[in-house]
């Protein structure tokens, strides 16, 4: 990984490092930025992208967070709410 600047702020990696830290291409990292889900700053010549490793790793866990909560609603009962309906269909049938 090339590109990474140490500052008073933290550590700051290009868009391509993300991207391989995420294991994402550079547009969709690119893509996330733009969307505002992993915050970073446009800085030094060419204004380009830079991103805080501190940000990557809590995007991560985000993710990670949002994979487990997802997790426990598709097993809980709540997750077959629709099929009430189409239970509710076929016993009257």
């Amino acid at each position: 990984m090339q590109g990474h600047e140490d500052s008073a702020t933290g550590r700051f990696v290009s868009i391509a490092d993300a991207a391989e830290l995420l294991g994402l291409s550079v547009a969709e990292t690119l893509g996330i930025v733009r969307d505002g889900e992993l915050p970073a700053i446009r800085t030094g010549r060419g204004a380009q992208w830079r991103v805080a490793v501190e940000e990557i790793d809590a995007y991560v866990s985000g993710k990670i967070e949002e994979s487990r909560r997802m997790g426990l609603f598709e097993q809980s009962d709540f997750a077959s709410i629709a099929d009430i309906g189409d239970h509710q269909r076929t016993r009257r049938s």
